[in-house]
Parts: structure tokens; sequence; C-alpha cells
């Protein structure tokens, strides 16, 4: 006590523990509470070792009422444990951005892409681009993106792995796109104009593949045998969009039999569909069909003309041969086989699934039948014109057939 002044009992005096008051000293409660506090500086920490508190005051107010990865109005944002920070709304500059994070996340996935030229971008070779990508998904499409030129180089497609022509009229892939034996879901904006000899594909898929396309396909000549623009040889779905369908020359030895390409050759249960382009065999000693359906799958071509190859003697090919209980279906074309013989049919079916609307049908020959089955038929034809008649095997179902020997063949 006889170290107190008179100033400093004053200032002991009308305490109350836990309350402030002015020019009186500060008592913490029971709680260790001293209540209000007041200071130019706070330092926290040991003595000796205190760290200043650099924070103003509305700074230290929007901490408030934070919680740990959730946006509330007028505080502050504090991350979650894992970086994660929740909103009902996300804004820039006062606007609302309207999209959810799903179309965000296929918005960022989308931009993935790997340049294709002859220089100067990140490949010169396709497949070498197709290579470089190990993590496409569904969720994560990557797109090569190619510029113009010639690209002499056999393509292996890969499991969503796009390939797009900055200019598809001219970009072209010279030898043949395969599945490999491996599934893929792929889109392709070039043409594939296969200029080998060794009678390789366009198109080839062995496995149950789908694939859309925009553009030309075409396969290649061959020493014997021209190759097929597009072979589908097992469960697959091949579309093409804007694009004619060509198969390859083969020889025309004479008296060799030596066929030329298919336009199509769907071989098993898959689909193939083509919209708004022609659909050609190639030519060769015997003209290669427009369309082979070998089994039970499906050819489908709107708007667009069928037109079997040209054979060296007169040997032309279908246009159509429905080999089995397939479906092929026409709308919109002119369906022809450029032969000469009589037995140069612009149609052969050996199934009743041939579907044909709006269309024409030419034959060269005066005793080749428009449509021709080796036993009795059903076929579908509605507002069906042709300038040979139709096979004594064939029932039209729906009556849609005209025979009128002057219906015009198409335009050379």
């Amino acid at each position: 006590m006889a170290n107190l002044t008179g100033a400093d009992i004053d200032k002991l005096t009308g305490i109350t523990n836990g309350t402030q008051a002015a020019n009186k000293c500060v008592v913490a409660d029971d709680n260790v509470n001293i209540g209000v506090v007041k200071s130019t500086e706070l330092h926290i920490g040991a003595s000796g070792s205190e760290t200043q508190l650099t924070s103003t005051v509305a700074e230290l107010n929007l901490l408030d009422g934070s919680s740990a990865s959730t946006v509330t109005a007028g505080k502050a944002v504090i991350y979650g444990g894992s970086g994660e920070v929740n909103a009902t709304t996300l804004q820039i500059a006062g606007d609302s951005i309207d999209v959810t994070a799903d179309q965000i996340n296929k918005g960022v996935y989308a931009q993935q892409v790997v340049t294709v030229a002859k220089a100067g971008k990140d490949y010169t070779l396709i497949q070498s681009a197709i290579d470089s990508i190990s993590d496409a998904t569904s969720a994560k499409t990557y797109t090569v993106l190619v510029y113009p030129g010639e690209y002499d180089e056999e393509i292996t497609l890969k499991n969503y792995v796009n390939i797009v022509a900055v200019d598809p009229f001219s970009t072209y892939i010279l030898r043949q796109v395969t599945d490999n034996g491996v599934a893929v879901h792929c889109n392709l904006k070039i043409n594939i104009y296969n200029r080998q000899t060794d009678t390789s594909y366009g198109l080839e898929l062995v496995a149950a593949s789908v694939v859309n396309i925009v553009g030309n396909v075409t396969g290649s000549d061959g020493g014997y045998y021209g190759g097929h623009a597009i072979y589908n040889g097992s469960t697959g779905t091949v579309t093409v969009n804007n694009g004619n369908v060509t198969g390859g020359e083969g020889s025309d030895m004479e008296f060799s039999g030596f066929e030329g390409g298919h336009g199509i050759y769907n071989e098993s249960t898959g689909t193939v569909i083509v919209n708004n382009g022609n659909v050609t065999g190639g030519y060769a000693n015997v003209g290669g069909y427009g369309i082979y359906n070998g089994s039970t799958g499906t050819v489908i071509v709107n708007n667009g003309n069928i037109i079997g190859g040209a054979g060296s003697e007169g040997n032309g090919g279908r246009g159509i041969y429905n080999a089995s209980a397939g479906t092929v279906k026409i709308k919109n074309g002119i369906i022809t086989n450029p032969g000469t013989t009589a037995n140069a049919y612009p149609i052969t079916v050996l199934g009743n699934n041939l579907i044909l609307e709006n269309c024409r049908i030419i034959g060269i020959h005066a005793d080749a039948k428009a449509i021709y089955a080796p036993a009795a038929q059903n076929v579908y034809l509605m507002n069906v014109w042709g300038n040979r008649e139709l096979d004594s095997n064939i029932t039209d179902v729906l009556s849609g057939f005209t025979y009128n020997i002057n219906v015009p063949s198409p335009n050379p």
C-alpha cells in the first residue's frame, strides 16, 4: 500500500469486474472478460515475441459471421478445407453468369485442342497429334485441328478424339482411317481420299464404333480389286453428312472378274447412314456395288443417288445389293446400274426389307429388271418410278411403283 499514490487508489475506486470505466483500472471477471478494449495498437503473442495486428476494424468486421466454404453477403469468403467456395450466384461486373458448373466444366474441356499443319503448329502428322492425347473421355473430348494440306498417313482413331479440318475443301487424309478393332466415338470433319493401290478402305470399322463424318470418303484403287469406301464389319454406326461415298477402282483386265470397291460394305449388324450425298461403286472389269448390305444391318440414304460402278465389259455393279434380312432405306434418290448386260440390275434383294420413297430406278439393258429377286420378296415402294419392270418375284407391298420406259436417267 505504501507504494500506491492517491491517484492510484482513485483508479481502483468504484471499479466492477469485467466492466470498463473512464480513468479506472480494468479487472477481468470470473470468465476473464474485460468488456470493451480501446487501443491504438494491438499486439498478440507471448511477451517478447508479440505480433502486431495490422488489420483495420472494417477488415476485422468482415470476418464476423463468415463460415468456411460459404459465401455470405457483406462478409469475407473463407475457403473450405479442400479449397472450395460454395455460392448460389456468380457475377462479373454485376452481371450474373447463368450457367451450371457442369456446363462450365464441359466448356473448359471442349477447349482441349491439338493443332496439325505442315509447319508452325503442334504437330506435322495427324496420328502424332492423336497419340499425344492420353486423357480423353466422354466428359473431356479433344479436337485435333488440321490445317490445309494432304496428309499421307494411315489414321487409327482414338475414343473421344475428333479430327476437324480448318478448311475441309482443301484437307485430305490419303490413307485408310480405322478404329483398329477398338470401339471409338469420334466426329470427323475432313475428306478421306485413299490414294493407295493396295485395296485398303476409306473408313474401316471392325468394332462397335460410332463415327460421324462431314466430308467425302473414297476407297483405294487396287491392282486387282478396288477398296470399299466404308467398311462396317461389326455393330458400329457410321453417319456421313454432306459428302460423297465412292468405292475405289479395280483392274479392268479383260474377262478377269476383278471388281471395283463398294461405296458402302455393311457386312454385319451395324448401321450406315448417308445424308445429302451420293454413294457410288468403283470402276473395274466388274463394277462395285453402290451399297452392299451383307447381313441384318441397316443402310439409310437420304437425298442422294445410289450408283453402281461401271464395268469395262458392260458388267456394271448393282446400285443396291441387299444380301440378307437387313434393311435398306432410300429417300429422294436415283438408283442405277450403268452396266449394259441383261443381268445388270439396279437393285437385287434377297430379303424383304427394301424401302424406297420418292425414287427413280434406272436400268440400261431393256431386259434388266428394276428390282431383281431370285425368290419371292416383298418390297415397300412409295412414289417410285422405274424405266424397267419389276422382277416377277417382287411384290410391291404399298403399290407405289410406276413403270414407264421414258423415266429420265440421271445427268452424266
